[in-house]
């Protein structure tokens, strides 16, 4: 029994996902690249600005930002799920359960920002060498940056009831934990006393690992570690937060 809840979770997501997420793709792909408009500018301005030594902390920047971006979209696509579809009493009403959703739709998101991921992939792999350590230390900060942001777009699309209460939040979001934290410039240039504070931003512990794994700057084994660890536990955090506080019934 216990396979069989498995197998049919697993094809609940990837049926929310192929909606939401690979069929919108497949009508328009061209949509999915505003994603990648944004850190695409401030790679061009800092590249520009601050020469090839630079170009590692906006490749790095670019692909959180990016990650970002598409994550907390899910706030909308979640209220509108509810709000205007009526789809999300639909979802309750049947066996999908709560996390299937949750990650259905999650994944769909990710999914449209796949094109923009990819275009930071081939620019890096163009611009750096693309080493196994640095794609999995990517994929690895990508996964958190996921996980922690699409939690936190789903838990305000159950709060809000009108739509326009969202329009201003995922940029708002976006700017203050992709612009202002070291993402797009090294840690080392906040004062002394602020620098312990990166390490509980999301974006700037996954920015901070992709700065070290593509050599843009060094760090010692203890910050490595520390920085796997710090990352890995915000995304556990996060998802702990979702269980304890999901709203699974009828608006």
């Amino acid at each position: 029994m216990r396979t069989e809840e498995i197998r049919r979770s697993i094809i609940g997501v990837a049926a929310i996902a192929w909606f939401y997420g690979i069929a919108p793709l497949r009508r328009n792909i061209y949509w999915s690249f505003h994603y990648a408009l944004p850190p695409l500018a401030f790679l061009f301005f800092i590249y520009l600005y601050g020469g090839s030594g630079s170009v590692g902390y906006a490749l790095a920047g670019g692909f959180v930002m990016v990650t970002v971006t598409a994550s907390v979209s899910m706030e909308t696509e979640a209220a509108f799920n509810r709000i205007v579809l009526k789809l999300h009493e639909m979802y309750v009403a049947s066996p999908v359960r709560p996390l299937t959703y949750v990650i259905g739709l999650a994944l769909a998101n990710q999914l449209s920002a796949a094109p923009g991921v990819a275009v930071f992939l081939v620019i890096t792999a163009v611009l750096t060498l693309l080493t196994p350590l640095l794609l999995f230390t990517i994929v690895f900060a990508l996964i958190t940056v996921w996980i922690t942001f699409s939690v936190l777009g789903y838990l305000i699309s159950t709060l809000v009831r009108d739509l326009k209460d969202l329009w201003t939040w995922s940029p708002i979001i976006t700017g203050l934990v992709s612009v202002l934290p070291p993402v797009f410039y090294p840690l080392e240039l906040l004062p002394e006393a602020l620098r312990g504070v990166a390490y509980i931003i999301p974006t700037a512990t996954a920015a901070r690992l992709i700065h070290i794994a593509i050599g843009a700057v060094a760090a010692t084994q203890q910050e490595w570690i520390l920085l796997w660890t710090a990352a890995a536990i915000q995304s556990t955090i996060a998802v702990a937060v979702l269980l304890r506080n999901t709203r699974w019934r009828i608006t």
